[in-house]
């Protein structure tokens, strides 16, 4: 004789997982795909805004004698899988204030197959340039 109050439970509460387990998958595709806060908010972290403070000027013992200069450096993050060619060179180099001959030669070193290991194509790789 078969227990048709356990089938019907069984077909219950799988509906129940179910029907769960669709609002889940609902819920997500709208957080994920429709909408815009996520992708706000990862772009937020993908962008370093960064408050700057004037330079404090020189700092000189009491003989005078100079302690402490400001001197300005950049640290420019570069991912050679987005590094498509459509950079102004000349334009970079003299923002920076350094000679072509110095970018190339970094780039050069940073696309050096001995140090390809440790540098991969979508990671940003430092770009130290002091003037």
């Amino acid at each position: 004789m078969k227990d048709y109050n356990l089938d019907n439970r069984k077909r219950v509460i799988g509906g129940i997982a179910v029907v769960i387990v669709v609002i889940y998958v609902i819920r997500l595709f709208a957080l994920q795909v429709m909408s815009d806060d996520y992708r706000k908010s990862a772009d937020s972290n993908a962008f370093l805004k960064k408050i700057e403070f004037p330079s404090r000027g020189v700092i000189r013992d009491r003989n005078g004698k100079l302690l402490v200069y400001n001197q300005p450096s950049y640290d420019i993050m570069v991912v050679m899988n987005e590094e498509k060619g459509h950079l102004d060179t000349l334009d970079f180099c003299r923002t920076l204030g350094i000679t072509k001959e110095m970018f190339i030669k970094r780039m050069n070193d940073i696309k050096d197959p001995a140090k390809k290991s440790r540098l991969l194509p979508f990671y940003p790789t430092d770009v130290h340039v002091t003037n």
